[in-house]
């Protein structure tokens, strides 16, 4: 299986009461993955919301923040910020990271910057949150799409990508295979 990118969505469903068994499998099965910094970033900005209103599930999350952090974590390199500021500079994809009207909770681009990482590495992005990733890969082609909740690539060249051979180059990779299930904080 190719290595992936790790979104958000894919990595925090381990947290939820009644994970989606596709991701479980997908995150079980994938040979290798990677977290870029975004997510770390959003996991934290997560936990810190809900510190306040429940403490108790904020350090379960906290403890499974830390688990996390054994996973290889892709941070910033001078590749990945150029690409990442040639993404930020583009106006068309102003809507992911501006302010939404009536929204909950303020947007951030951490969908820009795994783009980066993503093209800038030529990693497919494991993620439920495909329409995103899909207006980004409009204007900037992301190697990979792929949907584990789904079972499904998305992408300009539709299903090739499953034969595409991605190559991560100086990151080690890790399959912790097994242990996702055993991530889940309740």
């Amino acid at each position: 299986m190719l290595p992936f990118l790790l979104g958000t969505c894919v990595v925090s469903e381990a947290t939820k009461p009644r994970p989606d068994p596709a991701v479980l499998d997908f995150l079980e099965m994938a040979d290798e993955y990677y977290i870029p910094a975004a997510v770390l970033f959003e996991a934290q900005v997560g936990i810190a919301n809900i510190a306040a209103s429940d403490p108790a599930k904020a350090a379960r999350l906290s403890n499974w923040y830390h688990k996390l952090l054994q996973l290889p974590v892709i941070e910033p390199t001078i590749d990945i910020l150029e690409t990442w500021g040639r993404l930020e500079g583009n106006r068309r994809l102003n809507g992911l990271r501006l302010p939404r009207r009536g929204a909950a909770t303020p947007r951030t681009s951490q969908d820009i910057q795994t783009a980066a990482v993503a093209i800038a590495r030529g990693a497919a992005i494991a993620t439920m949150n495909v329409k995103d990733f899909m207006l980004i890969n409009k204007y900037h082609s992301i190697p990979g799409i792929y949907n584990p909740k789904e079972q499904r690539w998305y992408g300009r060249d539709g299903g090739s990508q499953l034969s595409c051979r991605l190559v991560l180059v100086t990151i080690g990779a890790t399959n912790i295979a097994g242990h996702w299930r055993g991530w889940i904080p309740w």
